[in-house]
């Protein structure tokens, strides 16, 4: 059973990039900050000026994304300054109570079915059973 479920919308960003052994996380940040503000019009959150050597050290950056929640039609690109953006003003304007979602689940808000159980013999039984359930049901390695 799910108790503490988060409802509502959301915008994942998955950046991708081949960078340099040395300096990977600064250099792949860099990356990441200039695809956000360049794709999405958004920043990162980090003030710092751009470092030209870090950002120039990312290679076929890849940018991707998911939206749960809203009106996903409302994505839409558009030019500003000469340049293509994803602007996500319309979609963000469009989560509503009626199109949210299901996002996740909070820490503990995953309980077992067996905790409603108070006979301690059936608690077991469907303990053992889910137990089961879920080994049958697990991805395999294949060697």
């Amino acid at each position: 059973m799910l108790s503490r479920i988060k409802l509502g919308s959301k915008f994942d960003v998955v950046y991708q990039a081949e960078v340099p052994v040395d300096n990977r996380e600064q250099t792949s940040m860099e990356g990441l900050r200039y695809a956000l503000k360049h794709t999405f019009g958004l920043m990162s959150g980090q003030l710092d000026e751009v470092n030209l050597k870090h950002l120039n050290a990312n290679s076929s950056a890849q940018i991707y994304f998911s939206s749960v929640g809203g009106d996903v039609s409302q994505l839409k690109t558009e030019t500003i300054k000469n340049r293509l953006i994803l602007n996500l003003t319309n979609w963000g304007a469009t989560r509503t109570e009626e199109r949210a979602r299901f996002i996740g689940i909070e820490d503990n808000g995953l309980i077992s079915l067996d905790n409603f159980i108070d006979d301690s013999v059936k608690k077991a039984e469907v303990k053992t059973y889910i137990a089961k359930y879920i080994a049958a049901k697990a991805a395999k390695l294949i060697n």
